[in-house]
């Protein structure tokens, strides 16, 4: 059954990878030569989509691509056939990919870097001045790494070195990386849709705890001395760096921008309030009330299998 399931899996990943491909290459040739520009320029709006979206550009990419051959195409269509014919093409193509990495640049759409063979291999060892157990990866000046992390459901780890954490679900893009986490703080408290890029962040008094929303849609506080939720979607960091007990640092959607230094209640004082309800012994925010009550009116088996057994054990041991 294993075998199979993992066959199907990775046919359907084949597939899908050669439709990404085959589909916008055969758009570039099929398409008439007024409708290559169109073509062109949608290219680079949905890069700019998926970068808005993701912080990163990679399924847009084949589709720029394939505009970029589709200008060329064009031109090899349009072009009298004559000794500047071929020349006239080359030239085409290169003015298509020219001003596509100018129009990048110039949008704040940056390419990915490549791991540098001197960044650590150990995530940990990085910003290893931090106080917190999790700490994040550096900021793009100093080699940040978006890897995400390698957590699975049930992993269990400590912020502050007292505070629980465990990890309930982490949801995956379909034949792609994972998206988003949600965990379960102290064994009683729900925060999903926490971005599965980043990792948390924790006052040093253990007040706040702090993440990215997935897909980097803004910042996610959480004051455990006032049991309320706090998502800021204007002016937000979408990388968190470091934090104190009364600001975070962090970086934007901007590119090539020093680190940025917020006011915890500056921010709160703008954020959307999602207010915790309780389910069960469980308190979950109220945004997400309505898929955690589809787990059942005991949602302990789902959401925190023998957490008390465990604890226990834990505590004997």
């Amino acid at each position: 059954m294993f075998l199979t399931l993992t066959f199907w899996k990775l046919l359907g990943g084949i597939l899908t990878a050669g439709l990404q491909i085959a589909v916008p290459l055969m758009l570039a040739v099929l398409l008439p030569p007024w409708a290559s520009p169109l073509y062109w320029l949608l290219s680079l709006i949905s890069q700019r989509i998926e970068f808005s979206r993701r912080g990163k550009i990679t399924f847009t990419d084949m589709w720029m691509f394939a505009a970029n051959l589709s200008i060329a195409i064009a031109a090899a269509r349009v072009l009298p056939d004559s000794g500047f014919r071929w020349p006239g093409v080359a030239a085409a193509l290169i003015a298509a990919f020219a001003l596509n990495e100018w129009l990048r640049k110039t949008l704040g759409m940056p390419r990915s870097q490549k791991k540098s063979s001197e960044e650590p291999n150990d995530k940990n060892a990085v910003n290893n001045e931090s106080k917190y157990d999790f700490p994040l990866e550096a900021l793009p000046m100093l080699k940040r790494s978006y890897n995400t992390p390698a957590l699975q459901p049930g992993d269990r780890f400590t912020l502050g070195g007292h505070i629980r954490v465990k990890v309930i679900d982490v949801v995956e893009e379909r034949f792609g990386p994972p998206r988003d986490i949600d965990y379960l703080i102290d064994n009683r408290i729900l925060l999903p849709g926490c971005s599965a890029s980043s990792r948390l962040l924790v006052s040093p008094e253990g007040r706040y705890i702090v993440s990215v929303i997935r897909y980097g849609d803004g910042t996610m506080i959480f004051d455990r001395r006032e049991n309320m939720l706090y998502k800021i979607r204007t002016d937000a960091f979408w990388a968190l760096y470091s934090m104190d007990d009364q600001s975070l640092t962090g970086i934007g959607r901007k590119v090539n921008v020093p680190p940025q230094r917020a006011r915890i209640e500056d921010m709160i004082a703008v954020a959307d309030r999602d207010p915790l309800v309780s389910v069960d012994r469980f308190q979950v925010p109220r945004s997400h009330l309505e898929h955690t009550l589809k787990w059942g009116p005991d949602i302990r088996s789902t959401l925190a299998p023998h957490a008390e057994e465990k604890d226990a054990r834990d505590e004997t041991t």
